[in-house]
């Protein structure tokens, strides 16, 4: 029976465009936006077909485990390098994974919150996400975020990505960003 209540909370996600497996919990807030309005910015949930690889390669990365706080956090990012003629826009694609499990007794509510930006910290966008997970509850998200740019000078340009992950009320408990480039040719 819990099987078939999971399915059909993961079809009515799935259905709304919002891939995200999640087991004993539930997501009370979802929400996406950027510096120029999301007319440059494209953040797409990535289907997984196989739980486990994802899982995997989640833990190969950046993971956390604390037995202060009894639980299980991974997230990576990652920013493509690409190089634009002056001028001309560009699409600067990334992506962010996150797994977090709760081994808990009590149920607790994460925030997870990502970052792409053109520059070191200018024309950004931004997805929020808070879950609600109960005791053994897990999630696992997978996002792919494009972002378009036109830039005006010649040179080369920091990109970055970043992601928190904190619980309740606390400050974060994991942290990971990336760093990459574009250079502009004329």
């Amino acid at each position: 029976m819990n099987r078939i209540i999971t399915c059909l909370i993961l079809t009515v996600i799935c259905s709304n465009n919002y891939a995200l497996l999640i087991s004993k919990g539930r997501v009370l807030n979802h929400k996406e936006w950027s510096d120029q309005g999301m007319s440059n910015a494209k953040i797409s949930d990535v289907n997984f077909q196989q739980t486990s690889s994802i899982t995997k390669s989640i833990h190969h990365q950046d993971i956390g485990f604390s037995t202060a706080t009894n639980e299980a956090i991974g997230i990576s990012n990652i920013i493509h390098k690409a190089t634009v003629v002056i001028n001309q826009k560009i699409i600067i694609t990334g992506g962010v994974k996150t797994y977090i499990e709760n081994f808990t007794n009590t149920t607790h509510v994460y925030t997870v919150k990502s970052m792409m930006c053109a520059y070191a910290n200018h024309d950004c966008s931004y997805t929020l996400d808070t879950i609600e997970l109960a005791p053994g509850g897990k999630i696992q998200s997978r996002k792919s975020i494009e972002l378009s740019h036109t830039y005006n000078k010649v040179g080369t340009n920091l990109t970055y990505i970043a992601t928190w992950v904190k619980r309740d009320e606390s400050s974060s408990l994991l942290q990971t960003d990336n760093v990459n480039t574009v250079s502009v040719i004329s």
